[in-house]
């Protein structure tokens, strides 16, 4: 699992981040979060680790209770998440696979 998608779970936004991050400090370094826009409404980014609203440890936390809940989940639960990801509604979902 990404970790950008850890961080959308999360529920973080507003930040760049360079790769896919496998450690603390391959994190701090390519995590940057958005303070706010210049006036050509360009991104002005911080590495600032207390202006991130979220830890390492955190998104390890997080991406452990995902993989969980991933790996717990039935063949035909993961097509249909897999097929919501793709943008399909519920009802869609219904009519391919049933309920």
């Amino acid at each position: 699992m990404k970790i950008s998608e850890v961080l959308e779970n999360l529920n973080v936004s507003g930040y760049s981040l360079d790769g896919d991050p496998t450690t603390e400090e391959q994190f701090k370094q390519s995590f940057k979060k958005v303070t706010s826009t210049d006036e050509y409404g360009r991104a002005i980014l911080t590495d600032d680790e207390s202006q991130f609203g979220v830890t390492w440890s955190q998104i390890q936390a997080k991406k452990t209770e995902l993989e969980t809940a991933q790996n717990n989940m039935s063949n035909k639960d993961k097509g249909k998440q897999k097929l919501k990801t793709l943008g399909l509604t519920d009802d869609e979902i219904s009519a391919l696979v049933g309920k």
